[in-house]
């Protein structure tokens, strides 16, 4: 379903945020970046989906968004903020063209002033912020302030390990920051490494959990989410099981990514089959099954989704968190209304805290698709 005033949205500056957003459109964006090279600012890209992405909630309303805060404000003054939607068409196409890749939202990149007439994947990358840590404002300070290659300190880790497990670990933790960054080669390039360490017979099983790890997250984060290389994605997950069983603690990501892949394949019944085995028949469990059938482009998820959490809720109906689930795939169907009695009951639900402010976020885009709804009806 096309909501065409959502792009217009992602460019869109709140009269009262405290961080001032440049003000850009698709057809615009190159120009914005060139006059971030003109006046030597550096770029700070925020690439969100703050209408249903719970920590892009959290960042918009306890920092980038928020008139209260001013501390993020005075952090970025010298710099220009741009903001980009990474899962609408629109932004993906934009950040594909510009050569950023990104291995989740909200994901903030933090660039060195761009050079004129190049991409903005092509400008120095200072540092990244995956999520919104409550050390955000402090990260990002310390990233704006730095000059140097964020991952050389990981670098300089790897070659002074003293063993081969330790090795190992400062590779793993290479990999995570570059995968955090959407640099999928690099990452590629350090969980390889581990797979070709030698062992002693007093450290080769610490040393294969490193190595199961290792290949894990080139299969689930690295091929599957950065890359999208869905078909080499399940190859790589398969044969990750082939090599020794899937333990218990990793079942439900396991079938998780597995069936993530299964879907872009093609495969939609084989992908619900997968979830149906991996997922536990808990809240938990429903709440992803939920989650998966909602990220989905396939309306007739959508509908399925819902009714498991229709079936969920009349056995627990003070499940806050399936309320929430089945509002935001009431949101993906067009259903409003529905949408919105099923999010304020998230809310009644749910605690202050986290959860609670990411169900109002939720709330808050539905209303505000409410309203730009009703003149349109008024008109028919």
């Amino acid at each position: 379903m096309r909501r065409a005033f959502l792009f217009v949205a992602l460019a869109a500056t709140a009269a009262s945020a405290s961080v001032p957003f440049h003000e850009w459109k698709d057809t615009s964006f190159r120009a914005s970046i060139d006059e971030a090279a003109k006046a030597k600012q550096p770029v700070v890209l925020i690439v969100t989906q703050p209408d249903w992405c719970p920590p892009c909630i959290k960042i918009d309303k306890r920092w980038l968004k928020n008139p209260a805060d001013t501390e993020l404000r005075d952090i970025v003054k010298a710099a220009m903020v741009l903001e980009v939607r990474g899962y609408e068409e629109a932004g993906a196409k934009l950040l594909k063209k510009e050569g950023v890749a990104f291995q989740g939202t909200p994901t903030t990149f933090v660039y060195a002033p761009p050079a004129p007439k190049t991409t903005l994947g092509q400008a120095k990358l200072l540092g990244s912020i995956i999520g919104a840590p409550d050390d955000y404002p402090a990260q990002l300070r310390s990233i704006l302030a730095s000059e140097g290659d964020a991952l050389a300190p990981l670098r300089a880790a790897v070659e002074q390990a003293g063993d081969n497990v330790a090795r190992a670990n400062a590779l793993i933790e290479l990999a995570t920051a570059a995968m955090g960054r959407g640099e999928s080669a690099g990452a590629d390039s350090a969980l390889l490494r581990v797979g070709d360490l030698k062992g002693n017979p007093q450290n080769a099983l610490e040393l294969a959990a490193f190595k199961r790890k290792a290949a894990w997250l080139r299969a689930s984060v690295v091929t599957l989410r950065v890359r999208k290389d869905y078909k080499k994605a399940l190859e790589q997950i398969d044969a990750y099981a082939a090599a020794s069983p899937i333990i218990d603690g990793e079942r439900e990501g396991f079938g998780y990514s597995r069936a993530w892949a299964l879907l872009h394949l093609g495969q939609r019944d084989a992908a619900i089959a997968e979830l149906d085995m991996s997922l536990p028949k808990t809240v938990d469990g429903t709440d992803s099954f939920l989650y998966f059938c909602f990220r989905s482009d396939d309306p007739a998820l959508w509908t399925l989704g819902a009714e498991r959490a229709k079936t969920a809720l009349a056995a627990d109906p003070e499940a806050g968190v399936l309320w929430q689930g089945l509002g935001r795939i009431q949101r993906r169907l067009g259903q409003l209304e529905d949408a919105e009695r099923s999010l304020v009951r998230a809310v009644a639900l749910t605690e202050e805290g986290d959860d609670r402010l990411s169900y109002e976020g939720q709330l808050e885009t539905v209303r505000a698709e409410m309203a730009a709804a009703a003149p349109r009806k008024a008109a028919r």
